[in-house]
């Protein structure tokens, strides 16, 4: 068995969640430790929908897997965990799951820090980490080790007091950090429990903290990282928990006490924690996980572990390679083995693989990984590479046919997270964009907007970039201009503009003239949301377990302002105009919005909408007094660019038609 420390020791999971609780103080007054089945933890399905509980934000969750280090020993089931967790939290509890494998430093402290920029107080946020740490006894300090840690040398280690401070800067009310690694428990303070007493009394007190917890898979030692069936002991009793506790309801202490602390602590040499993250501004509360009844957990969990295997030191320090625990078939094909036949072209050996069963997720895990550059990734390097090569394209359609993702989204030198057919087209691969919108990517490839500033993106008006690109002639140009009409891309009706509408507005009237005179193409309006089932739903649907053009079609039509008249707003009045794309659990809309001054006419947004609809974000071009962070640069800007895409949050108050914005003071009502 392995351990997870720098001699082969293992940081566990992080993912976000919403809700966490006000504590009594210490105790162990009325817990029952050794049952799960104990009629004494949380409260029923029955019983929270007549509680009156306060009102519950969105919950996210960053959940972190590493085993693939490039100058560490590698791990075996840290990756395999993470996707599990990740796949329960958001299938199961309806989590917005950010999930990071094999994640360098940048990635990991970027989206710490996008969450801080992001995330409103109404929110929860779990943490879940699975990967090396490590103790440096001679300054007392505690680390997380990415995936380009180096021995010796701790430029792109993360210390602990970082993280502590991220998390103390993230505006949520509760943020929950799982780390199952060695030395984790270092990080906490003491441990805290919960009287049973009045359940609903004390759910309704951990609710309203505001509070920052640490679930530890061991103390100031090594942790295992196996001996749970495929997963380490620690992910095995967190996935028995979340996937056998009978409440619906229930806090994280009641995960620790009734499944954790005795199933890791009885079958490995190791001894779990739960209680307030050290100086990260922790005031009250617990952590609250509320499952998703409408969508039942079909994952299969190990309800019991085996006896605990003997441990075994570390390796020596291994070569580079990408591995995925517990995701493949073909046992002896890691996505290491098809990264590497990816990058040298070896398509007989990525056919071989196909032909001998090897998931599509395995692909996926293949391609979102970096090259030897440690720049570019994966699946950048294959559509560069692969311009005129159809043997390589005739994989790819044999990988997608297998369950590789069409709409697989991965990092890029400038968005945080890019659909591969967006990377495709930059590319020029039209070849592999086809293929790709064949087996069901939206048009509109995702792109994390977020503070880019590119007024036309591609995720909004994708046809506009092959019109632009001077490598393709007119007759590929119209070729693939029609592949993605068949594929259901948006032709946004083209409005009367404003003095001061955005470039959206004036891209809307460009395809539609300009444009698509000179593709020698007529394009017509594209009809409205979202009566009629549309391809990018119904291939979204095709790839889920969500109808989602049943979803779509039941979501609010748009919002109305219903604050003070005359009150300064970023927008007023909007409209879901087009369904966009699909991605995990949120639909991405082109919106339409109103202003009271037609000077302003009408414009164009992205609007992003929860699959219940309890969380909007609406992503407008502003300037730089609207504040929310500041734009990113790309290759070509000494500075940062003063406008750019910025985000509005929005939330459904439970039990009314308002929708809500904390930072403007504003309130919207919804159109059904």
């Amino acid at each position: 068995m392995h351990k997870r420390s720098v001699v082969a020791a293992r940081l566990g999971l992080a993912g976000l969640l919403f809700l966490a609780a006000v504590t009594d103080g210490p105790g162990q007054q009325g817990r029952s430790q050794a049952n799960p089945n104990s009629a004494t933890r949380g409260i029923s399905a029955d019983e929270t929908t007549q509680s009156g509980l306060p009102a519950r934000g969105t919950y996210y969750a960053l959940v972190i897997g590493i085993n693939d280090y490039r100058s560490l020993p590698q791990l075996k089931t840290a990756v395999g965990d993470a996707q599990t967790i990740a796949e329960i939290l958001s299938k199961g509890y309806g989590f917005h799951v950010n999930l990071l494998l094999n994640a360098t430093r940048n990635q990991i402290t970027g989206a710490l820090n996008g969450y801080r920029r992001e995330l409103d107080p109404a929110s929860s946020l779990l943490i879940y980490y699975a990967g090396h740490g490590y103790h440096d006894k001679d300054v007392d300090k505690y680390y997380w080790l990415p995936v380009d840690a180096q021995p010796n040398d701790n430029t792109n280690w993360i210390i602990a007091d970082d993280v502590t401070s991220d998390i103390k800067g993230i505006p949520s009310s509760h943020v929950l950090v799982v780390s199952d690694s060695c030395y984790s428990g270092a990080m906490r303070s003491a441990d805290v429990s919960f009287a049973s007493g009045d359940r609903q009394h004390l759910l309704e007190k951990l609710i309203s903290g505001h509070s920052r917890d640490l679930l530890a898979s061991g103390g100031d030692e090594p942790v295992s990282d196996s001996g749970g069936s495929g997963h380490s002991v620690f992910a095995a009793a967190m996935i028995s928990g979340l996937t056998s506790e009978p409440d619906k309801i229930f806090s994280g202490d009641d995960l620790f006490e009734n499944y954790i602390r005795l199933q890791v602590g009885g079958n490995a040499e190791q001894t779990p924690g739960y209680g307030p993250l050290h100086n990260s501004g922790h005031v009250s509360g617990d952590f609250v996980f509320v499952r998703d009844t409408s969508s039942p957990i079909a994952i299969t969990a190990a309800a019991s572990l085996p006896a605990p295997a003997p441990t075994r030191a570390a390796s020596a320090l291994a070569a580079e390679s990408i591995g995925v625990a517990s995701r493949r078939v073909a046992p002896d094909i890691s996505a290491g083995t098809i990264k590497s036949a990816i990058l040298s072209l070896d398509v007989d050996s990525l056919k071989h693989m196909t032909a001998d069963g090897v998931r599509g997720e395995t692909f996926d895990e293949a391609f979102r990984e970096f090259a030897g550059d440690g720049k570019t990734t994966v699946a950048q390097q294959f559509f560069e590479n692969t311009l005129d090569s159809p043997s390589a394209i005739a994989w790819l359609d044999d990988a997608l046919a297998a369950g590789m993702d069409p709409n697989l989204t991965v990092a890029s030198d400038y968005f945080a997270r890019e659909g591969i057919l967006a990377i495709a087209m930059r590319a020029g691969n039209q070849a592999a964009a086809k293929e790709l919108l064949r087996h069901g990517a939206s048009p509109h490839a995702y792109e994390d907007l977020f503070l880019t500033s590119f007024t036309a993106p591609r995720f909004l008006f994708p046809l506009t970039g092959i019109v632009n690109d001077d490598r393709l002639s007119m007759t590929e140009k119209q070729d693939l201009t029609k592949a993605f009409l068949d594929a259901g891309v948006v032709v946004p009706e083209a409005l009367p503009a404003g003095e001061w509408s955005s470039s959206e507005m004036h891209e809307a009237a460009d395809l539609r003239d300009a444009f698509a005179t000179k593709l020698g193409v007529k394009l017509a309006p594209s009809a409205p949301c979202c009566k009629t089932p549309t391809p990018i739903c119904k291939n979204a649907s095709a790839r889920s377990e969500t109808d989602w053009c049943a979803a779509v079609a039941a979501m609010p039509k748009g919002l109305v302002f219903a604050s003070t008249p005359g009150q300064d707003s970023p927008f007023y009045n909007l409209t879901l105009a087009y369904l966009l794309a699909v991605v995990r659990n949120d639909a991405y809309f082109m919106g339409r919005i109103e202003f009271p001054s037609k000077a302003f006419g009408p414009d164009y947004v992205l609007v992003q909408v929860s699959k219940d609809a309890s969380s909007w974000a609406v992503l407008k071009y502003m300037s730089p007094e609207a504040g929310m962070g500041i734009c990113k640069k790309d290759d070509k800007d000494d500075e940062a660019p003063e406008w750019c895409w910025r985000k509005i949050s929005l939330y459904r108050v439970a039990g009314t038609d308002q929708v809500r914005n904390d930072l403007f003071g504003i309130t919207w009502k919804v159109v059904n």
